[in-house]
């Protein structure tokens, strides 16, 4: 059955749900056969400013993927990536939102417009999102809803189970930056339940009434594994985990609520280092103190950037020990009592907030203006590469002034062009100079297939006269010094000849007589006179020792060559010079 008057709403709706990046969408209406109800035209109508719309989500999109570098990643992991993006970037706005229209659709809080251009959505928003996110990693997903909370949220498979992810709910409606709970990660339908009731006493019912729909791979089969619930790198992180080389980064309250800890964490492996420790209080302004650390991160590049109550500092990733650096203390201008509470995304910029409460209501705002991306000066050597030890050079960022020392590979000789020849006296090999080469070693293929070595020489070129017509011989050429060799250049050479032609005049002409050689299934024979070039005048077969010129001048000199071929491969040749007397 077809799509008919009963059910295009539906189809439609449908369409929408497993396409979420078609935002530019007011309406649509349909044309219908009253007979028997079928649609036969659905016709679609656009906001005003569609194209501008679609172009800034494309490329909202694309910054997300330059942003959020899934490869090499685990599905959880892939999971976790989108909703620390989402958690750490998007402030859930529920507030101004305008009802439906159709001339301008649904307000853009609700969908992935809102969510990645605006960074300001509602639940519908994150959701719809995560769903585009996670279908273009390979990820299954689908949407779940419960109009009992008046809520959407997300179920993810993997390895074969789902699992509820609701990016929305571990982003609390107090936005702070650098906020990122992982309550709602991963988590069987039994938990989330609990801690939904737990949440709110008009939650009360859990979310009993769920709905999944705009799957993609798979059909929803429950969510009842509780794997990854607890023992796991984001199990008690309420801050933003970053990513970078293979590891993940967070900071959280260490074994008593005055300490704190950045680790980095290996996922395939499950493995993990502290790379960071110490001890930070936040202070009342009462003189009393908080029993909970709000230590926030944010990675820029290999920077790791961290704040305590007081100190907003720096570590290199790339330096061999994770060195930090201490920036900032705020204590020059505050006193005990005002602390740093957040540092992160707000509103499109990174920030850092200063307050006196933990929700900073009040507060004071700072840019923290990491560099996002380098530019990086031509570089200045440091130390000198050499044939035996690597070099350094040094780099300087010309937007922030970070420095990083790049070592230089060792120096290595060049791979030498070889060519071959076929000569009288065999085949030649001959070669370009390689800078920085004392000798070059000529290597030959021999019957057991092994290359032995043929000759080391200090010349440019050498002429192997230990073959034999009709076969074809294997070289191995390297430049080399006292430290270094340089990359193996191969070749091969089908060697004929030599050819040695012989001349006569006789009442026809010039009669051209030569010896057979084997391997050749033709003979080409060229004349010149003087000191102009050879020209082919003739094209004899395997078969044939002789042929007669019947178009010299007499009087005039000529000089002959036979060149055998076989194919397109030429040999060897002594040529023969005669005077034409007919």
């Amino acid at each position: 059955m077809g799509v008919t008057t009963s059910n295009v709403k539906s189809v439609f709706v449908n369409i929408l749900a497993l396409h979420p990046e078609i935002v530019y969408v007011a309406n649509a209406s349909y044309v219908y056969n009253s007979y028997n109800g079928s649609v036969s035209t659905l016709v679609i109508s656009y906001i005003p400013n569609a194209k501008k719309v679609r172009e800034s989500l494309v490329a909202a999109v694309k910054e997300v993927n330059k942003q959020v570098d899934t490869k090499n990643m685990k599905p959880a992991e892939i999971v976790l990536a989108y909703h620390e993006y989402l958690t750490s970037t998007v402030e859930y706005d529920a507030s101004g939102i305008k009802d439906y229209s159709t001339v301008y659709g649904r307000d853009h809080k609700y969908d992935m417009y809102g969510t990645l251009v605006d960074k300001k959505a509602v639940c519908q928003g994150y959701a719809e999102t995560m769903n585009y996110l996670l279908k273009q990693s390979g990820v299954p997903c689908a949407l779940a809803t419960s109009q009992y909370i008046n809520h959407a949220w997300n179920v993810v498979r993997i390895n074969g189970k789902w699992y509820h992810v609701d990016a929305t709910w571990d982003d609390p409606v107090t936005d702070l930056p650098g906020q990122s709970r992982h309550d709602y990660f991963l988590i069987s339908t039994d938990t989330l339940n609990r801690r939904t009731k737990n949440a709110s006493s008009s939650y009360s019912l859990g979310r009993y009434d769920t709905k999944i729909s705009a799957a993609w791979t798979g059909s929803y089969n429950g969510a009842t594994d509780k794997k990854y619930e607890s023992g796991q790198m984001w199990s008690g992180v309420e801050k933003v985990m970053y990513y970078r080389k293979g590891y993940w980064y967070c900071i959280k309250q260490g074994s008593s609520w005055m300490d704190f800890q950045i680790i980095k964490n290996r996922f395939s492996t499950g493995g993990k280092k502290v790379i960071l420790s110490g001890t930070s209080v936040w202070y009342k302004t009462d003189g009393s103190h908080y029993t909970k650390q709000y230590g926030s991160i944010f990675l820029a590049q290999e920077s790791l950037y961290f704040h305590t109550a007081r100190y907003i500092g720096r570590i290199d990733l790339d330096s061999p020990k994770n060195e930090y650096t201490l920036l900032y203390d705020i204590r020059s201008k505050y006193s005990d009592g005002v602390n740093i509470y957040a540092m992160g995304w707000h509103n499109k910029q990174i920030v850092v907030w200063v307050s006196n409460t933990p929700l900073c209501n009040p507060r004071d705002a700072y840019l923290l203006a990491p560099c996002l991306k380098h530019s990086w000066n031509s570089g200045k050597v440091t130390k000198k590469a050499t044939y035996t030890s690597t070099g350094t050079k040094l780099y300087t960022c010309k937007k922030c002034s970070y420095k990083k020392s790049v070592a230089t590979p060792k120096l290595q000789l060049g791979k030498p062009v070889v060519k071959t020849a076929a000569t009288v006296k065999g085949i030649r090999l001959s070669w370009n100079k390689v800078s920085g080469a004392t000798a070059y070693k000529v290597y030959k293929k021999t019957k057991s297939g092994k290359y032995q070595l043929l000759r080391k020489t200090n010349t440019l070129s050498i002429v192997d006269g230990r073959i034999s017509s009709g076969k074809t011989y294997g070289y191995k050429i390297v430049a080399c010094n006292a430290y270094t060799t340089s990359k193996v250049t191969t070749v091969s050479r089908l060697y004929l000849g030599n050819v040695k032609a012989r001349a006569k005049n006789t009442n026809k002409g010039v009669k051209i007589a030569w010896n057979k050689v084997a391997g050749a299934d033709s003979y080409r024979i060229y004349r010149k006179s003087g000191n102009s070039a050879y020209k082919l005048i003739k094209i004899a077969g395997s078969g044939a020792a002789s042929w007669v010129d019947s178009k010299p001048v007499a009087g005039k000199k000529y000089t002959y060559a036979v060149v055998p071929y076989k194919k397109q491969t030429g040999g060897a040749y002594t040529p023969v010079t005669v005077s034409c007397k007919r």
